[in-house]
């Protein structure tokens, strides 16, 4: 995914609608893709938190324990 040196809107709408299944790290069910009729990174969202540079669900709440 590359917009180029000379950035435009178009290009980088035309950079993004070009990600298909990118793996940005939060997991295997979290990739990102989008398409020209669909620019919603993520069909679902789960809440997370930081904890010591790692990402930690907050469905687990361990991380309060910590603290």
């Amino acid at each position: 995914m590359f917009a180029g040196a000379d950035l435009t809107r178009e290009k980088l709408v035309t950079a993004l609608e070009s990600m298909k299944d990118v793996d940005l790290g939060f997991g295997p069910e979290f990739k990102v893709r989008y398409s020209t009729d669909d620019h919603k990174a993520f069909n679902q969202v789960e809440l997370t938190a930081v904890d010591g540079g790692g990402i930690e669900p907050l469905a687990s709440l361990a991380f309060l324990k910590k603290q």
